[in-house]
């Protein structure tokens, strides 16, 4: 007997189940350990079964960093209406960003760790887009009042590096010079997120007009200069 074909709820609802497995089997084992049939084994279904809602290991991590910048994108969003100034918005976003990484490290690992497939696919473009847009729009909101100077898509990407930079570290157990996490947010939300300082324009003084030179005396200057003859 065929088997009834499944609802797009039921579809959706499995798939959020096969994330939710590969996440935890990511920060167990790694990629190495996200396999298709440590997923069935770990849901308890038959070793075929994910391969009706995912095709391969590769359509399955892109699932879970798919899913993974949603939540960020939707903790973003969140952080960016909390705040109608636009650098209290830039400042809010950084915190949430921290947040983030901090409360869900191995979604945040999955997300931007090197070893993974390809980050072509549509969907997970579309997700990494949303989650930067809240930040890039701030800064272009503050640039536009004032508040910042430059091109906002260099500004965004700036503090995107840097936050992502320090965190990445700090995940990593690297941060280890003397300086804490929160110090460096700080430092870096303060730099990006204040109003650039504007240097007062130094007074132009009046050019003066050129001295007139004085006249070469026409005999002076076309007379040739006798010599004296010696007796």
């Amino acid at each position: 007997m065929p088997r009834a074909p499944l609802d797009e709820h039921a579809i959706e609802a499995f798939r959020g189940r096969l994330a939710d497995v590969g996440e935890r089997l990511f920060a167990q084992h790694g990629f190495a350990g996200v396999t298709l049939r440590a997923v069935a084994d770990a849901l308890g279904v038959s070793p075929m079964t994910p391969y009706r809602y995912v095709e391969d290991k590769d359509a399955l991590l892109t699932l879970v960093r798919v899913r993974a910048f949603q939540r960020f994108a939707e903790r973003q969003v969140r952080a960016a209406a909390s705040e109608s100034d636009p650098r209290r918005r830039i400042r809010a976003l950084g915190r949430s960003y921290v947040d983030f990484a901090l409360e869900q490290p191995d979604a945040y690992r999955m997300m931007f760790q090197l070893e993974q497939p390809s980050g072509d696919d549509p969907a997970l473009v579309a997700a990494g887009q949303g989650g930067f847009r809240p930040l890039l729009d701030a800064v272009t909101q503050a640039t536009a009042a004032g508040d910042l100077d430059g091109d906002p898509a260099v500004t965004a990407h700036l503090l995107w590096a840097s936050t992502h930079g320090v965190v990445t570290l700090h995940l990593a157990g690297k941060l280890g010079m003397g300086v804490a996490l929160e110090a460096l947010v700080e430092r870096i939300l303060d730099g990006v997120a204040s109003r650039p300082t504007q240097k007062a324009a130094r007074p132009v003084s009046a050019a003066r007009p050129p001295r007139p030179r004085k006249p070469v005396a026409a005999s002076a200057a076309h007379t040739p200069t006798r010599r004296r003859s010696t007796p």
